[in-house]
């Protein structure tokens, strides 16, 4: 049975005016709020910004490889004393504490990112995280885009203990021995001694190298924003390598390693006789490559100099870059471990040469045979002679030393 509304609610009271006639059952609204809380001002109890100096930012990144944003907080929290600034960032609350934490955790997963700078400098790396959620991040994958092509820009140091040893930049005072750390580099090989701003380095004489980038390197060089059309260079990036791997490990949450690297340059001024071309692919970030093709005239009276300017000449080193992308797409495609065979006895499908061009093929007019026999058709139908002579695939799966 329905109840009728009349029973269940009850006529409210009435109450006595004001002389404001204003009914008393709803208080001035003053009364239950502060009138201060409508204003969005802040009080003047609150204190300033602490106004953090260019020098102590700097002074403390020297020791804390930190982003700047993370140093200033540092500083500014620590009232700009230096000591307190290191302690707050050692402590649970700072990406680098952060990154001690993770660091014992296996990098097992990751990509293998390359990079090719105008035809003549090229570059692999290994970047190593904890799953492939986040390898296929893009925060990750723009790092390891950007490493890459921070160590295709910049030359490979191959001295070590730089930042130990005090060097004279006079040309009159002695200037210590300084060891080579490229581990391509064999102790056969030849150098040449060369000076440059007061520096003895050693200069590789063998220009189809491909380099190791030392890893502690590379971490501390600024990364370097480069275009995807490779046009401009932007100016270097305030950051470190290293401290771009500090803040993307705030964003990712796990550890974070570059696991290795390497770059090559093509010899500059170039040998007018031979010409070196670097080529790389990468398959999804999972298995990589980097080789280098040179180039001869096949005509003595001809060098290639003459070839690459002379009629026809861009067409020739458009189908040589095309070539050497060929090449390193169809190492990537097979089990490669060397470009001949050696002493060693090898395996089905891991000597260049001697596979089956089915990828290469693609590249260089569809018709197939080995690779050597697709090199050499190649060739002979525009006057040179190609060779393969620089050779590194890498595989996330690969098995490093001291891992």
């Amino acid at each position: 049975m329905l109840m009728d509304h009349h029973i269940l609610f009850k006529p409210l009271k009435s109450f006595p005016l004001k002389s404001s006639s204003r009914p008393s059952i709803i208080p001035p609204i003053t009364s239950i709020i502060p009138l201060g809380r409508f204003y969005s001002s802040p009080s003047t109890s609150s204190e300033p910004p602490v106004h953090v100096p260019v020098s102590l930012i700097s002074q403390l990144r020297k020791s804390r490889p930190v982003p700047l944003s993370l140093a200033r907080e540092a500083l500014a929290k620590s009232s700009l004393d230096l000591q307190r600034a290191l302690e707050y960032l050692d402590s649970s609350s700072s990406s680098s504490a952060k990154a001690d934490k993770l660091s014992s955790r296996p990098t097992s997963q990751g990509t293998v990112a390359v990079r090719l700078l105008g035809s003549k400098r090229a570059s692999m790396i290994h970047l190593g995280c904890e799953t492939d959620f986040v390898a296929a991040t893009r925060t990750f994958q723009e790092l390891a885009s950007g490493i890459a092509g921070t160590a295709a820009f910049l030359d490979v140091p191959i001295i070590s203990h730089l930042d130990s040893i005090q060097i004279p930049s006079s040309s009159n005072s002695s200037i210590p021995s300084i060891k080579s750390i490229s581990s391509n580099k064999s102790s056969t090989i030849s150098s040449e001694t060369t000076r440059t701003k007061g520096i003895t380095v050693d200069k590789p004489t063998h220009p189809e190298e491909i380099l190791s980038f030392p890893t502690e390197a590379l971490l501390s060089a600024p990364m370097i924003t480069l275009p995807e059309n490779d046009e401009q260079i932007s100016l270097p990036d305030p950051q470190t390598v290293q401290q771009r791997l500090l803040s993307s490990l705030g964003e990712t949450g796990e550890n974070l390693k570059l696991l290795r690297a390497v770059s090559y340059a093509a010899p500059f001024p170039s040998d007018p006789n031979i010409r070196y071309v670097p080529g790389v692919y990468s398959h999804q970030g999972k298995v990589a490559s980097l080789v280098v093709l040179s180039v001869i005239s096949a005509d003595p009276e001809k060098p290639i100099a003459s070839l690459v300017h002379g009629p026809g000449g861009p067409e020739l080193e458009n189908g040589l870059n095309e070539l050497a992308r060929g090449v390193a797409r169809q190492t990537v495609g097979f089990p490669t471990r060397r470009i001949e065979k050696g002493e060693v006895e090898n395996e089905e499908g891991e000597v260049l040469l001697d596979q089956d061009g089915m990828m290469l093929s693609i590249s260089a007019g569809g018709e197939g045979g080995s690779v050597r026999d697709i090199l050499d058709r190649w060739g002979n139908e525009r006057g040179v002679k190609v060779k393969v002579v620089g050779m590194k695939r890498w595989s996330i799966s690969d098995v490093l030393e001291g891992s």
